[in-house]
Parts: C-alpha cells; sequence; structure tokens
C-alpha cells in the first residue's frame, strides 16, 4: 500500500470533514489521473502550516510516469525484436 500527502488549504466553503473528504477524493483523482473512488485514510489539521493534510492510498491502476516510460520502452525492444 502507497500512501500519498495531499495538502488542502482552509477557505470560507470547508465547513466538516465531508467536504474535506470530497475535495481530497476530488483532488486525488485529478493527481493520479483515475476515473476510481480514491481511498482516504485520513485528514489531519497541521496548525504550524494552517493547512489540512489529507492520506490517500494510490489506486491498483495509478502508473507513474516512470513506470510507463519503462513499459514503452520494453514494448519498442520487443518490436525491434520481432523485426530481425
Amino acid at each position: 500500500m502507497i500512501l500519498k500527502a495531499l495538502i488542502i488549504y482552509p477557505n470560507a466553503r470547508i465547513r466538516d470533514y465531508g467536504d474535506l473528504l470530497q475535495i481530497a477524493r476530488a483532488d486525488g483523482k485529478r493527481a493520479f489521473q483515475t476515473d476510481e473512488n480514491v481511498v482516504v485514510k485520513a485528514i489531519v489539521w497541521v496548525a504550524e502550516c494552517n493547512v489540512w493534510v489529507a492520506l490517500c492510498e494510490l489506486p491498483q491502476s495509478f502508473k507513474t510516469p516512470r513506470y510507463k516510460e519503462l513499459e514503452k520502452r520494453k514494448e519498442s525492444e520487443q518490436e525491434r525484436g520481432r523485426e530481425c
């Protein structure tokens, strides 16, 4: 299980934890580029920084840009092998 932290800055529209959860899920979907449901494990107020921090679990389908690059490289190497 891989966790990522999302920072949520307070504003007047945030009234309760439900609003924070909705923002964390939406930001997680955008950050992880997925349509899957993002699981929010915890929401914590950090008083020193005056922000909310949401800990989100990465979806199974999420692949980092580096992973995608390696997949493309493997595919191109396999295609070169077929051409020979």
